[in-house]
């Protein structure tokens, strides 16, 4: 049996195979582990080094993209777009007509009658023909007309058994015929001028406690439903809001901006219609502004939008959007007064 034996050096002479052997193992290991370390210290300074250099490289990249970014955020900050003065809007008024009516029947001559009434008594002026047994008839010779009455008179009584007949356009418009039970009639335009109706049922006025009318919509709404048979008419104005100018001009120390059709991008908004490009619109040049479509200093530009099909109403709030090649948008909230006239300004 082998018994393991612990020996130190101090226990063999130095010049003992044994001794020469042990130092020798413990000198070359010494020299193993010196060259490692050194090795690994070379390592790391080589790791750091490239790291320090990504670093580095790293913190001038995004310098570089920061400085970008800040003149890009200027750049956007300096070509802005600013509305000079008041918006405007400007609405078109029209007065509701009646539908032409054709051999329209008046009446049958006796020899002797000369005056007889159309069976409308508000007539547009100069819009009748008046024919006996199908002859025209001359307006200030043949005979003569009440406008106002829807009277005809003729210079001489028609003979007995002619037939009369009128074409002619009533002022006011039949919006339906009584049945003794509908109460509810509509107009044929709108939205409609607040205070501009009035109703009629058999050519007699009816007064306003006896309906309601909603202006928007052009709905008229009777307490007591009209009797069966008897026409239903209505005199009016309605109206269109059919464009919205404004003035633009270069905000102080910006680039020029330029307004040229698909470079400026207009959208339209309101709480039923929502036009991303606006394509019909306006754009004129005011006071000093120069020959290009380039928005420079001291140039001021207008714009017009043509909202007649967007259904706008007195009383509505819609936003227009103005968005340049460069720069931030500018918006515009404004809101329809309540009472339309030709021309408002909005606030």
């Amino acid at each position: 049996m082998h018994r393991a034996v612990l020996i130190s050096l101090s226990d063999l002479k130095r010049g003992d195979s044994l001794y020469l052997r042990a130092w020798d193992l413990f000198r070359v290991q010494r020299g193993i582990t010196g060259l490692e370390t050194a090795i690994v210290l070379i390592a790391f300074v080589v790791v750091a080094s490239v790291f320090a250099f990504g670093v580095l490289s790293l913190g001038l990249f995004s310098s570089d993209k920061a400085k970008e970014t800040v003149r890009a955020g200027m750049e956007e900050a300096r070509s802005t777009l600013e509305v000079q003065g008041s918006v405007i809007a400007k609405a078109t008024l029209t007065t509701a007509t009646g539908s032409i009516l054709v051999a329209e029947s008046v009446g049958t001559g006796n020899g002797n009658k000369k005056t007889f009434s159309l069976p409308n008594d508000q007539i547009i002026p100069n819009s009748e023909t008046i024919y006996l047994d199908g002859a025209l008839q001359t307006r200030e010779v043949d005979y003569t007309m009440s406008y106002s009455g829807g009277v005809v008179t003729f210079t001489t009584a028609p003979a007995s058994g002619v037939v009369i007949t009128a074409d002619y356009q009533p002022t006011v418009e039949l919006i339906g015929t009584g049945d003794d039970s509908t109460t509810t009639f509509t107009l044929a335009n709108s939205p409609v001028i607040s205070g501009s109706e009035t109703i009629y049922v058999d050519v007699t006025e009816v007064a306003r406690s006896e309906y309601t009318i909603n202006h928007d919509t052009g709905v008229v709404t009777f307490n007591t439903a009209p009797p069966d048979g008897e026409a239903v008419e209505a005199k009016y104005t309605y109206y269109t809001i059919s464009e919205v100018t404004f003035l633009v001009g270069n905000a102080a120390g910006s680039q020029p901006i330029n307004l040229a059709p698909g470079a400026l991008i207009v959208t339209y908004i309101d709480k039923d219609t929502l036009v991303t490009n606006v394509t019909d619109l306006t754009l004129t040049k005011a006071g000093n502004a120069d020959a290009d479509n380039l928005l420079e200093r001291g140039e001021v530009f207008g714009i017009a939008v043509n909202t007649s099909t967007y259904g706008l109403v007195g009383g509505q709030q819609f936003t227009i959007e103005l968005k340049p090649e460069v720069g931030a948008v500018t918006t515009l909230n404004r809101t329809i007064p309540v009472g339309v006239d030709p021309a408002m300004v909005l606030h």
